[in-house]
C-alpha cells in the first residue's frame, strides 16, 4: 500500500489521536498514583499497572493487517511465526471475538447471535459463559429463558 494513500492517513491519524486520548488521562492517573504511593501502595506496583496500560494501548494501535503480516511467513523469507507470535495474533482475535459478543449482548442483537451460532458455534456459548452473559437460543439468538 502506498505511503501517501487515504487508508495510510487514516491509520496515521487514528494512531496519534488514540495517542493523545491515552495520554491526557495517563497524566491525571500520575497524580492519583501520588495519593495511592502516599497510603502505603507499592510505587513498583503502580510502575506495573502503567506499563500493562501502555502495552494494551500500543497493541490496540496496530491495525489487524498488521497482526497478519506478523505470521506470514512469505513476509519474512519463509522463517515461519514462532509460538509466541502466533499466541500474540490469538489473543488479539480472542479479545476481538470477546468483544463483539460482549457488545450485541449490550445491544441485544439477535441477528449477531443467530450468525454466530451458525459460524463459530459452541465458542459462543463458550465467550457469553466465560463474559458472565446469559446464554442465548441458537435458533432466535434471544436470551434463553431461566429454569
Amino acid at each position: 500500500m502506498p505511503t501517501n494513500s487515504p487508508m495510510h492517513s487514516w491509520i496515521r491519524f487514528w494512531i496519534k489521536r488514540n495517542g493523545h486520548e491515552f495520554e491526557e488521562p495517563a497524566k491525571k492517573d500520575r497524580e492519583g498514583d501520588l495519593r495511592l504511593v502516599e497510603s502505603g501502595v507499592p510505587l513498583r506496583t503502580l510502575e506495573l499497572i502503567a506499563q500493562y496500560d501502555l502495552d494494551c494501548h500500543q497493541r490496540n494501535q496496530f491495525p489487524v493487517g498488521a497482526f497478519f503480516d506478523i505470521i506470514n511467513s512469505q513476509r519474512h523469507g519463509g522463517v515461519k511465526a514462532t509460538a509466541e507470535q502466533l499466541f500474540v495474533v490469538a489473543e488479539v482475535g480472542a479479545d476481538l471475538f470477546y468483544a463483539a459478543i460482549w457488545t450485541a449482548d449490550d445491544e441485544d442483537n439477535a441477528e449477531f447471535f443467530i450468525k454466530a451460532y451458525e459460524r463459530w458455534g459452541e465458542l459462543v456459548d463458550t465467550a457469553l459463559q466465560e463474559c458472565s452473559l446469559p446464554n442465548r437460543d441458537v435458533m432466535t439468538g434471544r436470551v434463553r429463558a431461566s429454569r
